[in-house]
């Protein structure tokens, strides 16, 4: 897959276009992973002090409903 990146200072927001003859999955995975950047998940340690994880260091998951509301 070719790939160009372009620098625009005057722009607002950045933004990706994928240009291709027909969405397969290698462009699927690619669009996912540059929608789902940057995300985080948010919980509370033994101390009730809010912690934020990027999803990216995440290598196990482990969830146990507690008697908080």
């Amino acid at each position: 897959m070719k790939v160009n990146i372009i620098v625009e200072p005057h722009l607002e927001e950045d933004y990706a276009e994928i240009h291709g003859s027909r969405v397969t999955d290698e462009i699927s995975e690619i669009s996912e992973l540059i929608q789902n950047k940057n995300r985080v998940i948010t919980g509370v340690d033994e101390y009730d002090r809010i912690i934020v994880i990027d999803e990216a260091e995440i290598l196990s998951l482990y969830a146990e409903k507690s008697g908080a509301v």
